[in-house]
């Protein structure tokens, strides 16, 4: 088994990799990714969205060192700021290859070389299934609190379709997914992106599980969901409305399919009311504007 021919030669897999002022992380994901070992050959694509840390000089030196391999698209004004969400959706897949792809976040990386291979496999032997996941690591980037493992070693529950509509129990990196017709795939200004992309995909066919643990997901003060674990309040009026325009398009998912709209209402509901109770009449007001 050896390193993976450049993505020019039939690409198996696509590896999407979003990024902005990851200075301090892009270049050890970078290197988790093409370091994979694989008997297939395997793309990565990398989306920055105007990094001004440096970011950009470390993606233009992965693209140089592996060429045919890694490619990039560099923004000139940060999207994000913009209101811009679904970068994936809207930049990267449309330029992916592969049969099977995932997505690979700049601040986080792969910890298996050999992740790529088992995953491809696992898909491979069981055509049933659209998406195949393994656990992660969850680091703190300031060690404020030890590594654990998600899901848990105890997880209760399973991992099928009714429980992914109520909690998100696949992490971003683990993700593998089956290419399949995007036709319907929403490209809204949402978020979490990660989330809606898992039950797209497990909604057209089964959920299958790696009992490895393959890659780390790293917590800290520049991730977009690090205001959630500090401050509800702040997290609501970063992401609130965003969070329920996911929720939304995930009903137009399920038409006709009561049972499982019923799941995603159950969230709907609680969460308009607390940007109301939050924000009182501008609340409402933004929601009926997004939705």
């Amino acid at each position: 088994m050896t390193h993976a021919a450049p993505a020019d030669n039939a690409a198996r897999v696509s590896v999407l990799c979003q990024t902005f002022n990851h200075a301090r992380f892009i270049g050890q994901a970078l290197s988790s990714i093409v370091m994979q070992k694989t008997s297939f050959p395997f793309e990565v694509i990398v989306h920055d969205d105007a990094s001004t840390d440096g970011t950009t000089d470390i993606v233009r030196a992965h693209v140089a060192k592996y060429p045919g391999m890694v490619r990039a698209i560099t923004q000139q004004t940060n999207l994000y700021s913009c209101g811009v969400r679904g970068m994936v959706a809207k930049f990267l897949l449309p330029l992916a290859k592969g049969r099977y792809w995932i997505v690979c976040d700049g601040d986080d990386y792969f910890t298996d070389e050999h992740k790529l291979e088992k995953q491809v496999r696992f898909l491979d032997e069981q055509p049933e299934c659209s998406v195949c996941f393994h656990p992660v690591q969850f680091r703190f980037d300031d060690d404020r609190a030890p590594a654990s493992q998600f899901p848990p070693e105890g997880f209760v529950g399973r991992f099928d379709l009714e429980t992914l509509l109520a909690q998100n129990f696949i992490p971003a990196n683990s993700a593998m997914f089956r290419r399949q017709s995007y036709r319907n795939l929403s490209i809204s200004n949402m978020l979490p992106n990660d989330w809606y992309l898992n039950l797209f995909h497990a909604l057209s066919g089964g959920i299958g599980f790696i009992p490895e643990v393959m890659a780390a997901y790293r917590r800290h003060s520049g991730g977009i969901w690090w205001q959630g674990s500090q401050d509800r309040y702040s997290h609501l009026r970063a992401h609130g409305l965003s969070i329920l325009v996911m929720l939304h398009e995930v009903l137009k998912l399920c038409p006709d399919q009561p049972s499982r709209q019923q799941i995603v209402l159950a969230q709907i509901k609680p969460l308009e009311k607390e940007i109301v109770e939050f924000f009182g009449a501008r609340g409402r007001l933004c929601i009926d504007a997004v939705l």
